[in-house]
């Protein structure tokens, strides 16, 4: 197990609350959010139960939800996924959340931040321990254009900043993504997503915070440059295809786009 990933547990601020906070006698377990609490990935998936939130849930020995979805912006969790998250009235929530909004429609880059913290206040709210993951820098792992790459860091790092905020609150644990960026053996051929080892660290680190234990195994070899071009060719490139006109409405593309032509 890698040293520096870490559940942050003990925060420093608290975030606005009100009303009280009640008990469950629910001991069920959901994920809320995008591709990397489900497990999905462009041309590959990885289980739900062997998600780091379904491997959480079944160390707890808990029921569990999985209703996080591939793609999904904060907007559309907020509005999809926590409603029915919340009639299960769970004990424990596993959310992660943010880069979407990046490059999806009905994402708001600006906005997420304080949307991604209004959902984990109505988790706290409703009396849900919750984990929720800092996102990590894919601009470690995938190259990006200049002032794309600066403005996709500045994107993470509104977010973390924001999520830094509820480190005051026991009921919620903080769990760091970034380390996984220099573990090439935790990421999928894709490049975008946990491998099925990395979702395994991620829950062995968390279950840490929990009182839980998870065994993580050996680590596998890293997916070769061989694989990544058959990948490319085989689901990489008609994914790109398929989601241009999306990724072309993006609000940090657009205004890249403009950078540039300002520039010329």
């Amino acid at each position: 197990m890698s040293a520096g990933l870490a559940v942050r547990g003990e925060p420093t601020g608290t975030p606005d609350r009100t009303g009280p906070v009640r008990r469950h006698r629910s001991r069920v377990h959901v994920s809320l959010g995008d591709s990397i609490a489900s497990g999905e990935g462009v041309g590959l998936e990885v289980a739900p139960a062997d998600t780091w939130a379904g491997l959480l849930a079944a160390a707890a020995d808990a029921p569990f939800v999985p209703l996080a979805r591939g793609g999904a912006p904060v907007a559309a969790v907020i509005r999809d996924q926590l409603p029915v998250a919340l009639e299960h009235q769970p004990d424990l929530a596993y959310v992660c959340v943010g880069l979407n909004d990046l490059f999806r429609s009905g994402g708001a880059t600006e906005q997420a931040p304080a949307a991604i913290a209004e959902l984990v206040r109505e988790l706290r709210q409703d009396g849900t321990r919750v984990v929720v993951t800092r996102l990590h820098d894919p601009t470690r792992i995938l190259p990006f254009p200049g002032r794309l790459g600066r403005s996709i860091r500045a994107h993470v790092a509104a977010i973390n900043e924001c999520l830094d905020d509820f480190r005051s609150d026991a009921g919620v644990h903080l769990l760091d993504v970034a380390p996984l960026t220099e573990q090439p053996e935790c990421w999928a051929v894709d490049r975008m997503h946990p491998s099925a080892h990395g979702h395994r660290m991620l829950a062995a680190h968390a279950a840490a915070g929990l009182g839980l234990r998870i065994d993580v195994g050996p680590a596998p070899a890293a997916p070769s440059a061989a694989a990544w071009w058959f990948w490319l060719a085989r689901h990489g490139v008609p994914w790109l295809a398929a989601r241009t006109p999306e990724l072309i409405s993006s609000e940090p593309l657009r205004r890249h786009a403009q950078r540039l032509a300002y520039s010329g």
